[in-house]
């Protein structure tokens, strides 16, 4: 759809209304935290940290191998469609930001990357905190995309195929780690 109509559509112009609406000095901060830490740099440093922590404690490089393909593919993804694409964003947004609009980066790397941060809490965290850390990352991933509407800086159909390509993305991951587990390779 926005190969052939880059306008935004009539259901972008509603969220982005909702969301003008729904602004508030305490929602602001709490979005503006959620964009910021689902942004490239902020995910890469999780990516070190976690990565890291789990390289020396468990010895195990493969999470943050995962951690990282994850999010290295929804950037390369995503970035490659906006150059195809070049969507143009709204007009005016409560923080800066560059570039096309399509799809959303935040919202591609939302899906991928802390839904596999979900997936790797589920398998490494003591068995009561798997359930509430693996929410936290995903709902942390689905607030980063949804942030950027409600900030200004992207449409909902921006963040809707951000979602939908991350979770591509992290489907395809997901078979190759399958089929690496089916092959009996350590991946």
């Amino acid at each position: 759809m926005v190969w052939y109509h880059p306008e935004p559509v009539g259901i972008d112009r509603l969220a982005a209304r909702v969301a003008v609406e729904l602004r508030e000095a305490p929602l602001t901060v709490v979005m503006r935290a959620s964009s910021f830490l689902g942004s490239s740099p902020a995910i890469a440093l999780q990516i070190a940290a976690i990565g890291g922590l789990l390289l020396l404690v468990r010895r195990d490089p493969r999470p943050g191998l995962w951690l990282l393909a994850a999010f290295a593919g929804a950037w390369f993804l995503s970035n490659g469609f906006k150059a195809i694409l070049d969507r143009p964003r709204p007009d005016a947004g409560l923080v800066g930001s560059t570039g096309a609009a399509f799809p959303s980066g935040h919202a591609t790397q939302g899906a991928a990357y802390f839904v596999m941060l979900g997936l790797v809490l589920a398998a490494v965290l003591p068995r009561p905190w798997r359930g509430p850390g693996s929410v936290v990352a995903v709902s942390l991933g689905v607030l980063s995309g949804l942030s950027r509407i409600y900030l200004g800086v992207h449409w909902l159909t921006d963040v809707a195929g951000g979602f939908s390509l991350g979770l591509a993305w992290l489907a395809i991951l997901l078979a190759v780690r399958a089929d690496a587990s089916l092959l009996g390779s350590s991946a």
